[in-house]
């Protein structure tokens, strides 16, 4: 085996290693998403799509997280992938949905980072509401859409 020819071995290795890391459940510590969860409540942003009576029409309506596939509001994932991350939330819900300080502590965990959660389907980000989730706890989590962030509890 040349040398070039052994390098790209291992970095085929390596690339399938962390596909299969991504497919996999949660390092030890973090949230799954698995299971049926319902829309119970909502905050809109400084800048949204939405009025809060259509904000308010999606209350009740419920999300699926499967292995073999992900029920978001308005799209069917057929084998997703659930990527969790840990980020610092100032930075990122600052930056990227403008929260308040008390919104930001609420989704901040016990070590002070903040756990994401993207859907992937077909090899890229679920763009639905469902897509991205921001958990409070292992039963409640925030998921962003349309310049809304909803409040999802698992049933």
């Amino acid at each position: 085996m040349t040398r070039g020819h052994a390098g790209f071995c291992a970095c085929l290795a390596m690339v399938l290693a962390l596909t299969g890391c991504a497919a996999s459940g949660p390092a030890s510590g973090l949230h799954a998403p698995e299971g049926r969860w319902q829309i119970v409540d909502h905050r809109i942003g400084p800048v949204s799509a939405m009025r809060e009576s259509d904000a308010e029409a999606w209350h009740g309506r419920a999300l699926e997280f499967r292995s073999g596939s992900a029920q978001l509001a308005d799209r069917n994932c057929e084998q997703p992938l659930y990527e969790h991350r840990l980020v610092e939330p100032d930075a990122y819900l600052g930056e990227n949905y403008r929260l308040s300080t008390a919104d930001r502590q609420r989704l901040r965990r016990s070590d002070g980072l903040l756990q994401v959660t993207d859907v992937i389907c077909e090899g890229r980000s679920a763009d639905a509401l469902g897509g991205t989730l921001l958990w409070i706890s292992e039963d409640r989590v925030m998921t962003p859409w349309d310049g809304v962030l909803f409040e999802l509890q698992r049933q």
